[in-house]
């Protein structure tokens, strides 16, 4: 079982390996804002989950699902931080000052593999300049 720092660096190097694996050009196909705004991830996995299972769908079709699924996984990713934001929060309010800053760097990383939501990007920066040294 992996735990504390292990765990961390494990999320990372997983979700680093997957984005490496996906590649610029699915990025661009999320970015470029070929889909409808959403931040429900279950539901863009679902959508391409029954695109995919169809044996009847077009490419064009599997290219939406394509789309679908990695938006699922970057919208997974911001939950992910948003959740370690929480997670650095109590650390912080318990006086746990390194392990505050190790959790917000980590949610500070995740979003850098998943392509960057710049809003909570600044925000945890914000957050993180505000943790005393250890």
């Amino acid at each position: 079982m992996v735990q504390g720092n292990d765990t961390q660096n494990f999320m990372s190097d997983l979700l680093g390996g997957l984005f490496d694996l996906l590649g610029d050009a699915d990025q661009a196909i999320v970015v470029g804002n070929v889909l409808p705004p959403t931040d429900d991830a279950v539901a863009d996995n679902n959508n391409a989950w029954t695109i995919v299972s169809t044996p009847e769908s077009t490419s064009q079709e599997l290219n939406l699902a394509r789309a679908l699924s990695f938006r699922s996984i970057r919208l997974l990713i911001m939950h992910i931080a948003n959740y370690l934001d929480t997670m650095a929060a109590v650390y912080y309010s318990q006086g746990e000052f390194e392990k505050a800053r190790l959790v917000t760097s980590e949610a500070l990383r995740l979003i850098k593999f998943s392509g960057g939501f710049p809003g909570l990007e600044n925000q945890l920066k914000g957050r993180l300049d505000t943790i005393p040294p250890a």
